[in-house]
Parts: structure tokens; sequence; C-alpha cells
């Protein structure tokens, strides 16, 4: 356990929804450990929103890059690294980049803990080795994080994510079930699609699975998802002749959390949405098209199930109502 008393605490996590609701885990440890500091995050915009679901954060930092203009990129590191300078007395780098290990050691924060690589054994005050597991992406996510903490003594083997939404996104969401008459109704949540097209299933793949869905079982099926995917479920709608409620881009991600903590069972591609299920315990089964099914998939297999393609995008409804079939309603 932690022996040092750090008031100003900060954790750098780079990545965006699905990156940061897997550091939740990290963030309340260190909260049990020093009940009395101020824990604040580094991260990018595209991270922002999921901040809210972790209560342990007291500040948000928002780092911005400019990776089209590598000398406005570099002097916006320096700028960055100056804006924090000298705020924390504990910095945690969840990231294995040189951005993230520069800006902390740029940032003058006496202790610095975090993986190697990338020169952050000089950058870092403290380091764990860089797993050849991790590299090969052949470990989960959070246990990348959690490892991080391992210089402070504060390692947690099998800790679990979470995510929380306010008594007003719970509010908002029963208006949302007012209004498409879902209350009482079993929930199935759908998400087929990512903004990284290689993640998504075909649209065709999805009208047929929730042809299934209405023809063969008496879940309601609602759509979630962010704007950044609205083209993909306004397609889906022209195409599917079944009945489902489209939410993409309609709510917060802090309702989304909500919504999928009401559904009795949800199914996602590998994006926000599945790590917002995860955290949520909601029988999940995640599909992947992609061989990042070790770091990024489902962990518990109780309750969740895993169906992975690596040799097309083809994604037959009777193989996903299969494993929906083994795993129950929450």
């Amino acid at each position: 356990m932690a022996v040092c008393n750090y008031k100003n605490i900060a954790v750098m996590i780079l990545g965006p929804l699905g990156d940061v609701i897997n550091t939740s885990c990290v963030f309340s440890q260190l909260k049990k450990a020093y009940p009395d500091s101020d824990i604040s995050v580094i991260t990018i915009p595209a991270g922002v929103a999921a901040i809210k679901g972790i209560p342990e954060i007291t500040k948000v930092y928002v780092y911005e890059r400019n990776k089209k203009q590598r000398l406005k990129d570099i002097i916006g590191l320096f700028c960055f690294a100056r804006k924090i300078r000298g705020k924390f007395d504990l910095m945690v780098v969840l990231d294995n980049t040189l951005h993230a290990g520069l800006i902390s050691f740029l940032s003058g924060t006496p202790k610095r803990v975090g993986r190697e690589g990338d020169f952050k054994k000089i950058l870092l005050t403290d380091t764990i080795p860089y797993l050849k597991e991790e590299k090969l992406s052949k470990i989960p996510i959070k246990e990348h994080y959690m490892r991080c903490l391992k210089p402070l003594g504060l390692y947690v083997e099998n800790i679990d994510t979470f995510f929380k939404y306010t008594d007003d996104d719970v509010q908002n969401v029963q208006k949302i079930f007012n209004e498409y008459k879902l209350n009482g109704r079993k929930i199935l949540g759908f998400c087929p699609m990512s903004s990284a097209s290689k993640k998504s299933m075909r649209i065709d793949d999805a009208v047929a699975f929730i042809d299934r869905i209405k023809e063969t079982t008496d879940y309601e099926v609602i759509i979630l998802g962010g704007n950044d995917v609205k083209f993909y479920s306004d397609e889906l709608e022209k195409k599917c002749e079944s009945s489902f409620v489209n939410l993409v881009g309609k709510t917060s991600f802090t309702e989304s959390a909500c919504i999928i903590d009401k559904c009795s069972k949800f199914v996602s591609i590998d994006t926000s949405q599945m790590h917002l299920a995860f955290a949520m315990k909601t029988p999940t089964v995640a599909i992947f098209f992609t061989n990042i099914y070790e770091k990024w998939g489902p962990r518990k297999f109780d309750i969740n199930r895993l169906i992975v393609n690596l040799n097309s995008k083809e994604m037959l409804p009777d193989a996903i109502l299969q494993q929906l079939s083994e795993i129950s309603d929450k």
C-alpha cells in the first residue's frame, strides 16, 4: 500500500472513449490510497465525454495534437507541458508514447510512473517493463493500465471497470423510454458500427440480424452510437423493414450508459459502447473483425460472449443469436 501522501495527482490517458472507460479502475485505486488528494486527468478531445462517468476525477486537462503540422505539434507539446508545470506531485502515465513521456518529464512532476519504452525509462522516475505480451495485444487493456500502479504498490489483478451516470441522465432516459413506449419491455442494445469501418458489421448483416431478432424474440432493439456513425444508422433505417429505436447521435455518453444499464442484453462490435456495456455489467456479445480481441474484448465469460471473424466481414444472424442464447438477461 502507498506510503507517500500525494495531494495533486494526474493520470495521463491520451486515447478516445473506450480507453478512458478502461482507466476507471486506476482512478478508483488511486482515490482509495489517497482519499484526500485531487486527481486530474490529462486526455485528448476524443476522450473527454467519458470523464463524466468517473467521479474520482476532479479536473480535466485537454491536450490537442496537431499531427498534420509537425512544428506546431512540437510547439503545442511544450506549451501544454508549461501549462501544467508544477501542478502535480505524482503523474501516472498510462500511454506508451514518446509524447506522453515528454509531457510528463517537462511538467516537472517529481514522481512519474509508467511503462518503459520510447525513452520513458529516462523520462519517468519509476517504470515497469513493457511486456512482449502487451506489445502483441495479448493482455487485457485494463491490465495494461493497472500494471502502471505497481511502482506505487497499488496494483490489483482482475479489478473491474465501472462507469457512473447521474440522476439527470436517469430522468432524460425515462423521457426517451416514455416517448418510444419502452417501459416494461425487454431491451436488446445493438451497436453494429464504428467510425473505423474495419470494425463495423456490413449493413446488410446488421439488417438481417435485426429482422431475425424481431422474428424470433420479444426484444425491442435500440441502436446506440455517436454522431460520427449517424450515416450508418440512417442507412440502416432505410434498409431495415423491421422496427427498431434509432438513438444514434441523440443521447449524451452518460445517457447511453444509463440506457445500456437498462438493457437485458447487448450486442456490439469493438467500440466505446461495448466498453460501456462491460462497465455496466450488461450481458454482452462482442464482435471482432480484427486481431485485438484479447486486449479489448470481454473478460467475464460468465455473462459475456465473444465472436471473432478475421477472415471476412460476414456475420450471420444465427451465429449471434446462438451466442445470445447462452447468456442470461440482466
